[in-house]
């Protein structure tokens, strides 16, 4: 079961499209204090590996890349107000989608054990 800190991030972050923008957009701006997330968000999933939470073999680059992306606030704006979805129906996929994702145990068919070994990944 995913530590309900874990899933609690995820979701303050979700839940305030306005904070997750701001952000975002001045990711730039805020040169060294954005490390401070980084480092705790890398390790929430290093923690979240070791448990055996998170798929062991995904590197956290890889995931840190998909939590970031997730919270476009340009895809929160489409979602919330072009498409008229609610935040938390919005929050409630999204996290269901990337903590499968991160989960252990699953298969990318695009990545097999040979091509990764070999430092390419083939779609």
């Amino acid at each position: 079961m995913l530590s309900r800190q874990r899933i609690l991030l995820v979701e303050a972050l979700f839940h305030d499209p306005e904070l997750r923008g701001r952000l975002m957009e001045r990711r730039e701006l805020f040169g060294k204090s954005w490390e401070e997330p980084q480092n705790r968000i890398t390790a929430l999933f290093e923690e979240g590996k070791a448990a055996g939470e998170f798929d062991p073999d995904t590197p956290t680059p890889i995931m840190l890349s998909l939590f970031w992306g997730m919270m476009s606030p340009q895809h929160f704006r489409m979602l919330i107000v072009e498409k008229q979805m609610s935040s938390d129906l919005v929050v409630a996929h999204l996290s269901r989608c990337f903590f499968k994702g991160i989960a252990p145990g699953g298969e990318c068919p695009a990545v097999s054990a040979e091509s990764v070994s070999e430092g390419s990944t083939r779609a």
